[in-house]
């Protein structure tokens, strides 16, 4: 079973428990695999899908598995999502136990042959731009497709050279 990914243009930053997403729109080479993962009711376990298999066996791969399951999850509840969990061991779930309307918790891969053990989570994307002094949280900007819009990230403009992740450890204003 393979795992679905989708490659961006960017580049991963970790510091210790804490990686980013930032996107690079001037056509760089390096590249990123992310994989939009699925919740399900209850305690919250999560699945990286691989295929999803409908009522009547047909399959469901790749990109058009998102698609398919915002368009149709609710009528066809035992359809079933096979892929893998974040520690890498091949799972199952039928789409009845699945928060279908909940953002994607955001997996990552430095390189696309990763396997699924090695995904790291991308708690924050930044959008990098030369007139930015200071990090700026945003929204979703509208220009981002689906499924990449529907994710569990917060979203930043920073400058370019923004590689330090530490203003994203400290609370909000207000929070103690």
């Amino acid at each position: 079973m393979k795992l679905i990914k989708k490659s961006v243009p960017g580049v991963l930053l970790v510091d210790d428990d804490l990686a980013v997403l930032r996107l690079d729109k001037t056509g760089s080479e390096n590249r990123v695999y992310l994989s939009f993962a699925f919740i399900t009711h209850g305690p919250g376990y999560r699945i990286l899908p691989s295929v999803l298999l409908d009522d009547w066996g047909n399959e469901v791969s790749y990109s058009d598995l998102y698609d398919w399951i915002r368009d149709n999850g609710l009528r066809f509840p035992r359809a079933e999502l096979f892929g893998f969990d974040p520690a890498g061991l091949q799972t199952q779930y039928f789409l009845r136990d699945l928060e279908l309307f909940a953002e994607y918790p955001l997996y990552a891969f430095a390189e696309k042959d990763s396997t699924p053990d090695s995904a790291v989570l991308v708690r924050a994307i930044f959008l990098p731009g030369e007139a930015v002094d200071a990090p700026q949280r945003v929204a979703t900007p509208d220009d981002i497709e689906f499924p990449l819009s529907k994710t569990d990230v917060e979203w930043w403009r920073v400058n370019l050279r923004q590689n330090d992740l530490e203003f994203l450890r400290k609370p909000p204003p207000g929070v103690v």
